[in-house]
């Protein structure tokens, strides 16, 4: 294993490895000590999980009994998506309101967030504006299923090295096939982040016209919290 690391780590200088996997900030250090040149991406159905988690233990019924907090809880859980340029922005935007109306819970919130997702993480690898297309790592926790299911219970050491073989074999096969346009995503997922996709562009479009025309921060830093607003009222995003 040691060799095809080091193989790998040769092979990839040049090469920008993305890793998709849950807010574990151990797996991402010591997967950066091993792989060079490696952008670490965290899952946003984890980091939608974690927040929805939060609301319900520290806000539930401030939130479920105000549509306005409504609003700014699902403008948080949407952040991924938009330019990270004014994440921070839109966080004192939305903690400003809360204060002015004494909505103490949700500012407790708030607070949650910023500890972890502000000031803990790089925002850089929750936010998924430039590329919206792997935004979970569903794919790996379905194998790592997948492989938990294939042995028994305590496997003999031979018979360890003889299925992952067999497995590793099978993968190259899939691997291939899918390169080659064989394999497709499933068309729900394809549909949702092309929906996605459309109306971040479509944004994208707008903040280069305001740039343009010369319009201020502050009124690019509302583009961008009405594009969450859209993220939420036009279709469902990934629960």
């Amino acid at each position: 294993m040691i060799k095809n690391v080091n193989k790998f780590r040769e092979n990839s200088i040049t090469t920008q490895i993305n890793l998709h996997c849950d807010f574990e900030i151990a797996i991402s250090n010591a997967a950066r000590k091993i792989i060079p040149n490696l952008n670490i991406k965290y899952c946003v159905w984890h980091y939608k999980k974690s927040l929805e988690k939060q609301k319900n233990k520290l806000c539930f019924n401030e939130v479920d009994n105000n549509n306005d907090l409504y609003v700014y809880y699902k403008a948080i859980s949407n952040l991924p998506f938009i330019n990270p340029e004014y994440i921070f922005d839109i966080y004192f935007k939305i903690k400003s309101a809360c204060k002015k109306n004494n909505y103490s819970n949700f500012l407790e919130f708030l607070e949650y967030f910023k500890n972890n997702y502000l000031h803990k993480y790089n925002t850089n690898n929750w936010n998924y504006y430039m590329n919206i297309e792997h935004i979970t790592n569903n794919a790996s926790e379905s194998f790592n299923n997948y492989l938990n299911n294939l042995f028994p219970k305590k496997p003999s050491f031979f018979k360890l090295i003889y299925i992952l073989k067999k497995e590793e074999s099978l993968s190259y096969n899939n691997y291939e096939r899918r390169i080659n346009g064989i394999w497709r995503k499933k068309q729900k997922i394809i549909r949702k982040t092309d929906e996605i996709k459309n109306i971040i562009e479509n944004y994208k479009y707008m903040e280069k016209d305001y740039i343009y025309n010369g319009y201020d921060r502050k009124d690019i830093v509302e583009l961008w919290y009405n594009c969450l607003i859209d993220l939420n009222t036009n279709f469902f995003i990934i629960n």
